[in-house]
């Protein structure tokens, strides 16, 4: 729930990967300009985290990051259409066809999210299907609609939230 609020959605870095290890950057962000006419108000700045070594991740994990984050779109886009949140159903079915999809990019606006072609088809539906997927943020995402009358209604929203965020983040922290 806090996805939304400055910080509230963990650390991201970019990871530069050379052969035999990668470089870590992470992002700071402050206004300098507030009142510029072309609202382009943010100063952002990137610094050096450290040296990593590489992990070869097995196929066999990503496969099952990839079984998690399907049965979490079916279950989330089933609630959200049962509740009327037709938007929001669109936007996991969406992702969920993203998971079978020969071109996974398509429709997807940050396309340069993976810098160079070296992932697989099946590692490019992971990462497009959970970038479409990402519905958390600010006002009017999907974690503001919390507080729903209903008890178990609000329960099983609360904890498809959590799963799906956890399951987006588990794939995009091993596949970036």
């Amino acid at each position: 729930m806090l996805a939304g609020l400055n910080g509230g959605g963990g650390s991201w870095f970019i990871e530069a990967e050379f052969h035999e290890y990668s470089i870590y950057w992470s992002s700071f962000w402050d206004v300098t300009e507030l009142q510029r006419a072309d609202n382009k108000i943010w100063l952002v700045n990137y610094v050096s985290s450290g040296l990593k070594e590489k992990k070869g991740i097995q196929d066999f994990e990503m496969q099952n990051y990839g079984d998690r984050l399907h049965h979490v779109l079916a279950e989330i886009g089933t609630f959200a259409s049962a509740e009327g949140l037709v938007g929001w159903a669109e936007q996991f079915e969406k992702a969920l066809a993203t998971l079978k999809s020969e071109t996974p990019e398509t429709g997807f606006y940050h396309t340069d999210l993976l810098a160079n072609s070296h992932h697989s088809l099946e590692s490019r539906r992971l990462i497009f299907a959970a970038g479409k997927a990402w519905v958390f943020g600010g006002m009017g995402s999907w974690n503001d609609l919390g507080g729903f009358a209903n008890v178990e209604k609000d329960h099983r929203y609360k904890r498809l939230s959590a799963e799906l965020f956890e399951s987006i983040n588990n794939i995009l922290e091993r596949s970036l």
